[in-house]
């Protein structure tokens, strides 16, 4: 499992980025976040940061139906496991 440098929820099933180069997006969506690696970036312009306080100042809302949010999840601790 990998880690979202959008909301730091650690359970993609992708490296966000193909060899970790920040110029190749996996395509994945995070559960958590919504965030679309390549997509949200690359091709609309937004920034992890700016995607991420947006996120967050609306609530923080888990994106995903199918996959469902953990039942011990903690938004402030999963935030700490960014790395900026």
């Amino acid at each position: 499992m990998y880690l979202c440098p959008v909301c730091g929820y650690d359970e993609l099933d992708e490296l966000p980025y193909v060899n970790n180069d920040v110029t190749t997006g996996s395509f994945e969506i995070c559960s958590c976040c919504g965030f679309q690696f390549g997509v949200d970036d690359l091709d609309n312009g937004i920034s992890l940061k700016k995607y991420r306080d947006k996120w967050v100042d609306e609530g923080a809302k888990w994106y995903s139906d199918s996959s469902p949010k953990p039942k011990d999840w903690n938004l402030e601790k999963q935030l700490l496991n960014i790395i900026t």
